[in-house]
């Protein structure tokens, strides 16, 4: 399965609508981190397991796809950064 940026996207978007973003604020739990968002693309994608290894070569690759996306979103408005590496919907 090819995994595309802009397929990233969409699914970002679609858990910054979704997503309640006040629970487990600046913990470990945070829904605005870049790894709570890889793993809800690995969720939503029903990726394999070895994308759930933090040390394989395919969960670092999907983890820089979905940083440079977030990147994106951020320069055309549509998330924001509230600390470094979380990041939260425009309200």
């Amino acid at each position: 399965m090819s995994i595309t940026r802009t397929k990233i996207r969409e699914i970002l978007l679609a858990y910054f609508r979704e997503q309640d973003f006040t629970q487990d604020q600046f913990t470990d739990k945070d829904r605005g981190k870049i790894d709570m968002m890889v793993n809800h693309v690995i969720e939503v994608l029903g990726l394999s397991s070895r994308y759930n290894n933090l040390k394989s070569k395919q969960r670092k690759h999907l983890k820089s796809l979905v940083g440079q996306e977030v990147a994106l979103m951020k320069r055309k408005y549509l998330c924001r950064r509230i600390t470094w590496g979380r990041y939260r919907p425009i309200s």
